[in-house]
């Protein structure tokens, strides 16, 4: 199973890490993370299946994990050395909350209900379905720090050098230091879909597609470029017939 440790303390990671290895062979662990952050693009990215999650961090506590990311798939153990949120942590339906240091026959039994809880999800038939529409949140680095978005909000990508200008729906357009290849990598293929070499739109905000032009129009009424590469890959997201009638 998919493992990722987030703990802004690298004495506390470490530890961690060293349990798991030792007596949790089953868990493929990820590097980890110090901070909520770090952690973000991942686990919107990749599948993670269990997540050990500390408290108190800089900038962002644990428990916030959920203003970014509202209904989790993969299972969370909280660990922490202070008792005073075990109810918050299950009242977000935690698997489990530990105290530091870390016992090893608790970390075994919390181990254990978070396969178990997998193994359940895994099997529903409503768990397949949610994981077909992709939710979440993108954190994307700025000359300021961080801006976090949510998929929704985002219109289209416009590629500006090694920078990528974020077009959102109700905002002021954002530049992030990232280049557009590189957001391509972290955004959900459901949803968005790169039509040029200096653009990416978000398919549920397209509204005309512009045929003598070789443009696409957004509901924002912004025109955004479709290149001859792509153009298949496009009127196939949308079952378009080229030559109706």
């Amino acid at each position: 199973m998919q493992t990722l440790i987030i703990d802004d303390e690298p004495k506390a990671r470490r530890i961690l890490e060293t349990l798991l290895s030792e007596y949790c062979p089953q868990l493929q662990l990820w590097p980890s993370s110090s901070t909520l952050e770090e952690a973000l693009p991942i686990l919107m990215k990749e599948s993670i299946d269990i997540v050990f999650l500390d408290i108190e961090m800089p900038n962002h506590s644990g428990l916030e994990l959920f203003d970014f990311i509202k209904k989790p798939e993969f299972a969370i153990i909280f660990t922490t050395a202070y008792q005073e949120y075990a109810l918050q942590a299950f009242e977000v339906e935690a698997v489990d909350y530990l105290l530091k240091p870390i016992q090893i026959q608790r970390l075994l039994q919390a181990v254990q209900k978070a396969q178990a809880r997998q193994a359940k999800s895994s099997a529903s038939p409503a768990s397949r379905e949610q994981k077909s529409l992709p939710s979440g949140r993108l954190a994307l680095p700025t000359s300021e720090g961080l801006a976090f978005f949510d998929y929704a909000e985002i219109v289209y990508l416009k590629a500006e050098g090694a920078y990528t200008k974020v077009v959102l729906r109700d905002k002021a357009p954002f530049l992030v230091s990232k280049n557009i290849k590189q957001l391509e990598s972290l955004l959900p293929a459901e949803l968005f879909l790169r039509t040029h070499r200096s653009y990416m739109i978000h398919l549920q905000y397209v509204e005309k597609y512009c045929r003598a032009d070789s443009e696409i129009q957004m509901r924002n009424g912004d025109r955004v470029s479709l290149s001859r590469e792509k153009k298949d890959i496009f009127l196939k997201a949308f079952s378009i017939d080229e030559n109706p009638g």
